[in-house]
């Protein structure tokens, strides 16, 4: 079982230097996303984008993230205490 738990956390902007539109079409390209999912995370709130267990795979999505224009961190998550088999 790993021992870590991360997340991948959006702030809910775009960097400075950044078309809103720009930053749009790359995450659907890069990451896959929907419209209305990318519509979502541009709402301007923090959010937790994704809880990932292996940290090479959260910093790659963090990264992704921030290649597209989106302004996130990579944080340790909180144990939940739930095991999985």
């Amino acid at each position: 079982m790993p021992d870590s738990n991360f997340e991948v956390v959006f702030s809910g902007e775009i960097k400075s230097s950044e078309k809103r539109s720009v930053v749009e079409k790359r995450m659907r390209s890069r990451l896959g996303l929907s419209r209305r999912e990318v519509k979502k995370l541009l709402g301007g709130n923090e959010r937790v984008v994704k809880r990932i267990n292996d940290r090479a795979a959260a910093a790659e999505l963090a990264a992704r993230l921030n290649e597209a224009g989106a302004i996130c961190e990579l944080r340790r998550g909180q144990d939940t205490g739930y095991e999985r088999d």
